[in-house]
């Protein structure tokens, strides 16, 4: 474990920051942090609140948890699959969240990739609810992060850093650290990274050009 000086704003802090030799490596440990953290919050009678990108940076470790959990029969049932953004598509009366079953679709991804996956190993009582995977409204945008204030905030966000110019969920580089989630227009830089997130997409033109997302 090292440590280096990131500038935060107007400052800088020192964090620790762990090297691993390859993904699978990196997801494995951070799998096993999650699920002892998740257990901790289980026996303190409370909501696990995981933050998680789509795409492909966390693939190894959502395979890694669904991995652990079946092999330790985790009870994970007080678990929270707290999802970035998604995509919108503009209409008549206004925009609205891209259909799940769209091959691009966040919330998508986080039933097929991340609930189904990790719920397949483990018997009914231990799964994930399906009402615990959440994502903000495009209608109210804001009220996600009520909600999460509410629920006691997340305990830990997974954050997946755009290959092109390190854009987090759809924020763009140079937004502020005080925005909340919102409605906003997706960068040309991040609708080009999505092109090989998701591979169906055959042209720049076919990426949705807006999102909402957590800040």
């Amino acid at each position: 474990m090292s440590r280096s000086r990131l500038r935060f704003g107007a400052g800088e802090r020192e964090v620790p920051v762990a090297v691993f030799p390859d993904a699978d490596a990196l997801g494995e440990a951070l799998a096993r942090q999650i699920l002892e953290e998740a257990e901790r919050a289980r026996e303190e009678e409370r909501s696990y609140l995981l933050g998680c990108p789509a795409g492909r940076s966390l693939r190894s470790t959502y395979s890694a948890l669904a991995d652990l959990a079946a092999a330790e029969r985790s009870d994970i049932s007080r678990f929270v699959v707290v999802m970035m953004d998604e995509y919108l598509i503009p209409g008549p009366d206004g925009s609205r969240l891209c259909p799940a079953d769209a091959h691009y679709s966040c919330r998508g991804y986080g039933r097929r990739e991340i609930l189904d996956r990790i719920n397949h190993g483990l018997p009914p009582d231990r799964q994930i609810p399906p009402e615990n995977l959440w994502l903000p409204d495009p209608d109210h945008p804001m009220a996600y992060d009520e909600r999460l204030r509410f629920a006691g905030g997340i305990d830990l966000f997974l954050v997946a850093a755009g290959g092109s110019d390190g854009h987090v969920a759809f924020n763009p580089v140079g937004t502020t650290l005080a925005a909340r989630t919102r409605v906003l227009q997706l960068s040309a830089a991040t609708r080009r990274d999505n092109l090989e997130t998701f591979p169906d997409f055959d042209a720049l033109d076919e990426v949705p050009t807006l999102g909402v997302s957590v800040g």
